[in-house]
């Protein structure tokens, strides 16, 4: 598909991009290419460790016009998020996960070291 047909295809539409780490993240790839392309952007940062990284430098740089944080072990942020796109936007088109989650201890020692409570606290939170 060209260029063309993408922005064809894509312009217009509403993205949510979640969990936005920085401007190298894959998160931050995928909301860079839809600008590109006139997709309009909310975009999600953890927490206010990490907005600095994401708040002014990207999310200003693509107009995003929905953002904040959401941590989906936070309980509310999620509803937030979607009440906040369902009152601004009305529809939600694309949705991009990009949410992973493991406890430091865990992350130390190869996949079978990882503890039960450890696996699914990653699971809960990156499959939320």
């Amino acid at each position: 598909m060209s260029d063309g047909n993408i922005r064809q295809v894509l312009a217009g539409r509403k993205a949510l991009v979640v969990g936005v780490a920085n401007d190298q993240s894959i998160a931050s790839g995928c909301a860079k290419a839809f600008h590109t392309v006139g997709v309009e952007l909310a975009i999600t940062w953890l927490n206010e460790r990490a907005r600095p990284y994401v708040a002014k430098p990207l999310a200003q740089e693509l107009e995003a016009s929905i953002t904040g944080a959401l941590d989906v072990a936070v309980p509310g942020q999620l509803e937030a998020i979607f009440d906040r796109i369902r009152t601004d936007w009305g529809k939600l088109d694309i949705l991009v996960h990009s949410i992973a989650f493991a406890p430091k201890e865990d992350l130390q020692g190869g996949l079978l070291n990882c503890s039960a409570e450890g696996f699914a606290k990653a699971m809960d939170v990156s499959c939320h």
